[in-house]
């Protein structure tokens, strides 16, 4: 049996239960250390308050009434700052879940019960009073972020990522069934693209760890579905062999015209996906779009923070630096990037635009490619046939 590697872990309830009161700073530190230390790659912060107590010291929140308890330390900068220390990432979740049951009048008894339980009825009638009307899908993140300064891509937080550019400023990307477009062309597609692939076989049989390490599958990437069925993120050439091999390969995709609130511009006025997106214009220094209600969530990161304007939307009219505006000029090229690993990637699809004084470079040649899965020793370890290639642009 081969052994499950995990490399992300959860902190919950810190700021109501142990080890909130008995722990400071030294001891969240080692706790941090020794996370890295057995393989922790990913910490996520579940809930940032909880009943009466918060883990940071928020204005917002003591503002909708009731007693709360402010925290003996902001542990949400301590925890950045731990994890910057450590080389670990960290993400700290925000109301987005309570919110979509406050407001979904067809959430079911259990999200009533375990969500919203966590809030005080006051609380829960001044949401559901404020933001009444239809419900859709994502009306909860809209009102989050709406409620709260909520900052997702710190314009000085950056980290670098080789990602494929496929779009230039100027230029109009389009995602239809899987394939780019761009200017209405069908671009050459990666030779090692990958989707993710449900990978079945009748009998339950499945991929031996010997096999999958032959066909260079990536462990990180799968996914058990049930007795019969694993998700494999793939490339072409695997899927043959797979299939050659007596399994049933079935590609996994959204459909035209489903929204996914994760996907930019994360606005059900643009109900796009992972396979199907856009089409969308790559903006460009000096290029002026109109501006509306509408089609502001595509500019206002931009506006905001590339750009350092400040961008308001009062009674349907738009303010930028005060001044009500129905345009708006680039000062800085854009740019669109996707990895190769199509439904595993976090790219532009997700991000949004990539101004140009974010680029730092391209890479040029691999100097070294080692397979973390096999150990120091077993052959194919390091990867030969990578090494001291030169990058095709």
């Amino acid at each position: 049996m081969s052994k499950l590697r995990i490399t992300g872990t959860f902190l919950d309830e810190i700021s109501y239960d142990i080890p909130h009161h008995n722990w400071g700073p030294e001891e969240w530190d080692a706790d941090f250390a020794a996370m890295k230390a057995m393989g922790i790659q990913k910490v996520f912060l579940i809930r940032c308050c909880l009943r009466k107590f918060m883990a940071y010291p928020s204005k917002v929140i003591p503002a909708h009434g009731g007693t709360w308890h402010q925290p003996p330390v902001d542990w949400i900068d301590l925890f950045l700052t731990l994890a910057e220390k450590h080389g670990l990432e960290f993400f700290a979740g925000t109301g987005v879940r309570e919110f979509e049951a406050m407001l979904n009048p067809n959430a079911t008894p259990a999200e009533k019960r375990e969500v919203l339980g966590r809030y005080s009825p006051d609380m829960i009638q001044y949401f559901q009073q404020k933001y009444a009307g239809a419900y859709y899908p994502g009306k909860g993140r809209e009102a989050v972020w709406k409620e709260y300064h909520v900052i997702d891509r710190p314009v000085d937080k950056r980290e670098n990522y080789v990602k494929r550019c496929i779009a230039v400023a100027g230029d109009e990307l389009k995602i239809v069934d899987k394939q780019v477009y761009i200017n209405g062309k069908a671009v050459e597609n990666p030779k090692r693209m990958q989707f993710a692939y449900f990978v079945y076989h009748p009998t339950g049989m499945q991929l031996s760890q010997k096999k999958r390490k032959e066909l260079d599958i990536n462990e990180d990437d799968a996914q058990r579905v049930d007795q019969y069925t694993v998700l494999y993120r793939l490339n072409q050439e695997q899927c043959d062999h797979i299939r050659k091999m007596g399994f049933q390969v079935e590609c996994y995709q959204d459909s035209a015209g489903q929204y996914d609130p994760a996907i930019f511009p994360h606005s059900p006025d643009y109900p796009w996906n992972k396979d199907f997106f856009g089409p969308l214009t790559i903006p460009a220094k000096g290029m002026t779009v109109q501006l509306d209600p509408k089609n502001i969530v595509l500019y206002e990161q931009i506006i905001r923070q590339y750009e350092g304007n400040k961008l308001e939307v009062k009674d349907g009219k738009i303010f930028i630096n005060g001044q009500e505006t129905t345009s708006y000029t680039f000062q800085m090229d854009y740019y669109f990037m996707m990895g190769d690993n199509r439904h595993n990637s976090a790219d532009s699809r997700f991000w949004g635009f990539v101004p140009e004084d974010h680029i730092v470079g391209h890479p040029s040649m691999v100097w070294l490619s080692v397979d973390k899965y096999k150990s120091w020793g077993e052959k194919g370890k390091i990867r030969w046939d990578r090494m001291f290639k030169r990058v095709k642009l």
